[in-house]
């Protein structure tokens, strides 16, 4: 069968009805998390979506063949049996090694253990670009490749002087906010919320996705530019004001750095900022807990948080001025 066309969506059809000889002949390679993922599609329109979520990551080294990471995107030429108009939900379920995911009839399924994950995405989601990059292509790709960073830790990440430090804390302890505060100070950008961290030497290397951050709409009372902002839907239904890092700075993302140290946060209670003493046990908490308590190998996470609790700690309460609590940050940074 030659190439055809669904609601506008040029794709080249599947010959068996369950999907399962679709031919992909169009096929990337990106370094996601240092690790080779390979996209193949059998639609333009799915290999445009893929390379804006991942094209940021650069191609893998020459002769970088292993792991054996696969994604494969499927326009699947079916009408949505939902009511027009009628936003599908996501929904979740996992199981070990497994995921699934379902958008309306779109659906989506990884094997982490094969490192092969498949989506099959109805013409009606299209219309929805934003999920179909981010529910579907960007969660199942870094589902796989997490396999390969297995240490998943719930923290923000950000560069001074070639020094990095994890900031994290609870929930709305105002990470995302202190990351873009920083870069807008001319720090580099690592990760926003999650950091995936793997032990070097005497060292622990962390890696993250700094391409983009997330902040609550209300950040525009620090910091007035983000009237002009993207609000996206994330995952979780909450919406946000999308950054792209690199609009700020072109050099500001980076995807990996040595830990130097980890600074915990909370709000101040007085609106002063200020560096106190740190307490290991609410580092470590903090730096274990996600909410909901996503698919995750806990006994990395766990072994990566012990390796850092035995390095450089601090504690930062934040005031009410952003630009104080980055100072105050560098500070640290600059003189141990």
């Amino acid at each position: 069968m030659g190439w055809q066309e669904t609601q506008g969506f040029a794709f080249l059809p599947a010959p068996d009805p369950l999907g399962a000889q679709t031919p992909t002949p169009l096929e990337a390679r990106y370094n996601v998390l240092g690790i080779p993922l390979t996209v193949a599609t059998n639609a333009p329109v799915l290999a445009e979506l893929a390379e804006e979520v991942f094209g940021a990551w650069g191609a893998p080294p020459e002769g970088r063949e292993t792991p054996y990471v696969r994604l494969q995107a499927l326009l699947h030429p079916a009408s949505e049996s939902r009511a027009h108009g009628q936003r599908p939900t996501l929904r979740c379920r996992a199981q070990a090694g497994y995921l699934v995911l379902s958008l309306g009839d779109s659906l989506g399924f990884g094997d982490r253990p094969a490192g092969f994950a498949a989506a099959f995405i109805t013409p009606d989601l299209l219309a929805d670009p934003e999920r179909v990059r981010t529910c579907l292509l960007e969660c199942l790709g870094l589902f796989l490749v997490c396999r390969h960073r297995r240490a998943t830790l719930h923290a923000a990440a950000v560069l001074h002087n070639d020094r990095c430090v994890l900031l994290t804390g609870e929930q709305g302890a105002g990470k995302s906010t202190l990351a873009y505060a920083c870069l807008r100070a001319g720090f580099r950008l690592l990760a926003e919320d999650i950091v995936f961290a793997e032990r070097e030497e005497q060292a622990v290397r962390a890696w993250g996705s700094p391409w983009h951050l997330h902040l609550l709409p209300d950040a525009v009372r620090f910091f007035p530019e983000l009237r002009k902002a993207a609000s996206v839907e994330q995952m979780n239904g909450e919406r946000k004001l999308r950054v792209r890092v690199d609009q700020v700075r072109s050099e500001a993302p980076v995807t990996n750095g040595l830990v130097w140290g980890v600074c915990s946060l909370s709000r101040s209670a007085d609106a002063i900022t200020r560096l106190t003493a740190p307490d290991p046990t609410r580092i470590r908490q903090a730096l274990t807990h996600f909410k909901e308590d996503p698919l995750l190998d806990r006994a990395a996470m766990h072994t990566a948080a012990d390796r850092l609790l035995e390095g450089r700690l601090a504690h930062l309460e934040v005031g009410h001025d952003p630009t104080t609590a980055v100072e105050t940050l560098r500070h640290w940074l600059e003189t141990g």
